[in-house]
């Protein structure tokens, strides 16, 4: 196995060391036959494994795996470890799943939650399974067959959007049972009241509505809220809020759908607006 990224994947998979099994040994100790380490080609006719990307409502993005004990003794002991061999573009929520037993015959199901951070790439998913096999009186360590995910950022238009004008209360209401994605930048070397105006504007500039804005000049804080209905009558909420001082600015934007398979692509076309000027390409 090639690991491009170092840490994040070897690491992981370092602790599969490789076992020997005695094959035909009479004697205790008599090694006849030294097999390799277990292999996903070696046991494909004991474990069924299908592994997808997947989006869950009020969940998000998961990693689904559906995991078949096709032998006919039970397994004990069962963990699921996941890496990515890039980090940043999906994060999980949890690297390690268990379980107690998996019987004869029996299918288990698996979900690794990842939270995407909008940012665009491949990501290689790796999955290690390691159980206690009775049959051998052995734990099996094996890693599963490697998964790929694509994450792109659609380009939207105004023209996607209807002008739609609700009152500020309506909104808070509305999008309180909306599903979200947030999205935070890096630290911004910019005076926040000029990130605040320059958000605000690439965010109008799609044709969505914005609310008067609050603004507390002291320690400058301003937030901003945003709504569309697209063509297609689903509704999208935005909140952007920006905090600085002394020419350092983070900037939080809170994307709401009113269809959950909409979100994303909603919150990413956005950003990818916004990245089109090239001082937020790199930290938002």
């Amino acid at each position: 196995m090639i690991c491009r990224v170092g840490d994040n994947v070897c690491g992981l998979f370092d602790r599969f060391k490789r076992k020997r099994i005695n094959k035909g040994a009479t004697e205790p100790g008599e090694v006849v036959e030294a097999i390799d380490e277990y292999t996903w080609e070696g046991l494909m006719d004991e474990i069924g494994y299908t592994g997808r990307m997947a989006y869950e409502t009020d969940k998000g993005l998961i990693f689904h795996i559906q995991l078949t004990n096709k032998t006919d003794t039970p397994w004990g002991n069962v963990k699921l470890g996941i890496a990515l061999s890039k980090e940043g573009i999906l994060t999980p929520a949890e690297r390690i799943l268990r379980g107690e037993m998996i019987n004869p015959q029996k299918t288990e199901i698996f979900k690794f939650y990842l939270e995407p951070s909008l940012k665009i790439g491949i990501v290689e998913i790796l999955i290690y399974l390691s159980y206690y096999d009775f049959d051998r009186k052995d734990t099996v360590e094996i890693v599963l067959p490697t998964k790929k995910a694509k994450m792109k950022m659609p380009q939207i238009t105004k023209e996607r959007f209807k002008m739609e004008v609700i009152f500020d209360t309506d909104w808070r209401i509305v999008v309180s049972s909306m599903e979200s994605v947030e999205v935070q930048s890096d630290v911004l070397l910019k005076k926040a009241s000029t990130v605040f105006l320059d958000l605000e504007e690439k965010i109008r500039s799609l044709g969505i509505h914005a609310f008067k804005p609050e603004i507390n000049p002291n320690i400058y804080r301003a937030i901003g809220r945003f709504w569309a209905k697209g063509n297609n009558n689903v509704k999208y909420g935005i909140h952007l809020e920006v905090i600085g001082k002394d020419d350092k600015t983070k900037a939080l934007l809170i994307f709401y759908a009113s269809d959950h398979m909409k979100l994303l692509p909603f919150a990413s076309g956005v950003v990818s607006h916004i990245r089109k000027d090239p001082e937020y390409r790199r930290n938002l």
